[in-house]
């Protein structure tokens, strides 16, 4: 009970926090874009896809994630996978892009205690549908695989030629022996760039070293 109340304040506090940086007007998703095969197109052009900018620092707002299968509406992340970062909700992997940007977007986060907002992550499915709005927009993800590795494992971080994100915890429940680990592929978005008309991959765009993370957290 202590532990939820604890990450139930510091959520209210992240929201707080990030609703200032958000796009003012209400994003709605697009439906995925058609291959002729009728399956879900990844090659999204690149106006759909976040230019890179500066990771925010640890600890500070990344952006609001839900997840509808599992019930999980608009859970703020935090950036930093550190105990006392995951104590407040999921934590983005520093080093990997931001969600909606190219490459490996890493999240970390409790499956037990402290809200756990990954507590029945097993659940989903290929197909199933996780969305993430930052301050660049609005991202669509559809899961491709999930999988159980080894707690040392970190080549599930590792940068990937698509834009997709990775979503890691504990496995089994209650215990650190193994990770589940769950992949989805962007497959739509909304990004302010486009909004505006502006080009995302202008020279205005800051740009941040990607890293691959050495660690994967206990959760």
């Amino acid at each position: 009970m202590g532990t939820a109340l604890y990450e139930h304040s510091a959520q209210s506090r992240l929201k707080a926090a990030i609703s200032k940086s958000l796009p003012h007007a209400h994003l709605t998703l697009p439906p995925p874009a058609r291959n002729p095969g009728g399956s879900s197109s990844t090659a999204l052009p690149t106006s759909h896809i976040a230019p890179p900018v500066a990771d925010p620092g640890v600890g500070a707002p990344v952006g609001l994630m839900s997840i509808p299968t599992l019930g999980v509406s608009d859970a703020a992340i935090i950036e930093g996978t550190g105990e006392s970062q995951l104590q407040q909700g999921p934590g983005h992997y520093p080093g990997t892009p931001l969600p909606g940007e190219a490459g490996n977007a890493a999240i970390a986060g409790h499956r037990t205690t402290y809200g756990a907002p990954f507590y029945s992550l097993d659940a989903l499915h290929s197909g199933d549908a996780i969305n993430i709005e930052t301050p660049q927009g609005l991202f669509g993800y559809q899961v491709v695989l999930t999988k159980i590795v080894s707690p040392d494992d970190v080549s599930v971080l590792q940068p990937t030629p698509l834009p997709e994100l990775t979503l890691t915890t504990c496995n089994p429940r209650y215990s650190a022996t193994q990770r589940l680990v769950v992949r989805a592929l962007l497959t739509t978005s909304v990004t302010t760039q486009s909004l505006a008309g502006h080009n995302p991959t202008g020279s205005g765009s800051s740009s941040s070293t990607t890293t691959t993370p050495t660690t994967v957290p206990t959760t």
